[in-house]
């Protein structure tokens, strides 16, 4: 939920036109990761054009292999705001989740 790297329109959505300090980190995600975060599949289309991906998903990334849990990205360089496009889904993320049972 940080200020200029998350799309605006939802951070003030879910947090008000001045949220306090301790809202946003309460609403930041990559701020909530520990010991027994589930799993995450974190996917995402570089031609988005409602919500600039990357630094939301590899926040998350990072905070997840930091508190060493399963995680895994999945990039592709088209396929807009949705995952319908993508053809390699869900195969993927389900031989994924296979993966780590």
């Amino acid at each position: 939920m940080t200020a200029g790297q998350t799309h605006a329109g939802s951070r003030d959505a879910l947090l008000g036109y001045n949220p306090s300090a301790e809202k946003v980190k309460a609403m930041s995600m990559e701020k909530q990761v520990t010991a027994i975060t589930p799993p995450a599949y974190i996917g995402w289309s570089n031609d988005d054009p409602v919500v600039p991906p990357t630094y939301n998903a590899m926040a998350y990334y990072y905070a997840m292999l930091g508190a060493r849990r399963p995680v895994t990205i999945s990039e592709h360089a088209t396929g807009g705001h949705s995952w319908a496009t993508w053809t390699d889904f869900p195969t993927n993320m389900l031989s994924w989740v296979y993966s780590i049972r």
